[in-house]
């Protein structure tokens, strides 16, 4: 895993795709955190040759006592040649919001420490804008997980890429 510096939690990407999952608390040992002064993180998985990817994910933890909220916008792009990325898939702000505004300012802060993970049907989506096949998957090498932040640290510990046949 490439991209963004982590500055709070844990500190080695590796652990995004270590099938590790943390608890509620960012301090576990298996959260890697982003502070919010990024207000974009870019991940990239490489993982390893070109394959039909099925199914992307990403968990991240909502603990507002802990000021860890889930981005406002998750995008999952994928590429055959780390150089040009095909957006899959958008969800938050601009894409659907995660939680409204109104949400945001009064009961995001009374929920419950958890964690949250997005998964978007990649295949799907990407043979509706015509470059792959909805039961097949989309051919992929690297995967680009990329987060905008508000006012709020973002922490992840796992991003799922499921190719078909693994």
């Amino acid at each position: 895993v490439t991209g963004s510096t982590p500055d709070k939690g844990v500190k080695e990407l590796a652990h995004l795709v270590d099938g590790q999952y943390g608890s509620t608390k960012p301090q576990d040992g298996k959260w890697v955190g982003f502070g919010v002064e990024q207000k974009t993180v870019d991940l990239i998985v490489d993982i390893g040759n070109a394959e039909m990817i099925q199914t992307l994910g990403v968990n991240v933890l909502l603990n507002p006592s802990a000021q860890a909220e889930p981005p406002l916008r998750i995008q999952f792009s994928l590429s055959e040649d780390g150089n040009t990325y095909l957006p899959i898939s958008t969800t938050g702000k601009e894409g659907g919001e995660f939680f409204t505004p109104e949400v945001r300012s009064s009961s995001i802060k009374t929920m419950d420490p958890q964690s949250l993970l997005v998964i978007v049907d990649a295949g799907k989506i990407a043979a509706g804008k015509g470059k792959g096949n909805a039961s097949a998957g989309t051919k992929a090498r690297y995967v680009k997980v990329s987060m905008t932040m508000e006012t709020h640290d973002i922490y992840v510990d796992e991003i799922l890429v499921n190719p078909i046949g693994k």
